[in-house]
């Protein structure tokens, strides 16, 4: 299968009102790619909501509103599928294979920084325990 990518970055962020929910009409087929921050994706009569961490991506299902709203900060873009009516538009097609190694490459990536950020913080704490309590001198 292919999809179009065009320029469909959107940033969304809670604290913005503006920027508190991405709101999508009819875009059943259109890939939801999360690229930074988690976001919560809900669509019309679907009774499973999604939640998106940064690398991973969801298919829309149906033809309803869907909505998509950051729970923090977030990024997302929507890729849409290759239609008879977006091919004029001169939009670039991109193999799903390579959407998907991108998104697997997303998710090592986001899994080598939390191996990093723990291993940091076991040696912090390893350093603390360590040195034992403080002690003041009376002199």
């Amino acid at each position: 299968m292919d999809y179009v990518a065009g320029p469909k970055l959107h940033h969304l962020d809670r604290a913005v009102p503006e920027r508190r929910v991405l709101k999508l009409q009819r875009a059943r087929g259109a890939r939801v790619v999360c690229l930074a921050g988690d976001v919560w994706l809900t669509e019309d009569g679907r009774y499973d909501d999604v939640v998106l961490a940064a690398g991973e991506s969801a298919v829309l299902e149906r033809d309803g509103m869907a909505m998509i709203t950051p729970l923090g900060s977030a990024d997302v873009e929507i890729v849409h599928r290759v239609t008879a009516q977006a091919a004029p538009y001169g939009y670039l097609a991109i193999d799903a294979a390579l959407i998907e190694r991108h998104m697997q490459a997303a998710r090592h990536l986001r899994r080598q920084a939390i191996a990093t950020m723990f291993a940091n913080a076991v040696g912090w704490l390893r350093a603390r325990v360590s040195h034992g309590p403080r002690r003041e001198c009376c002199a």
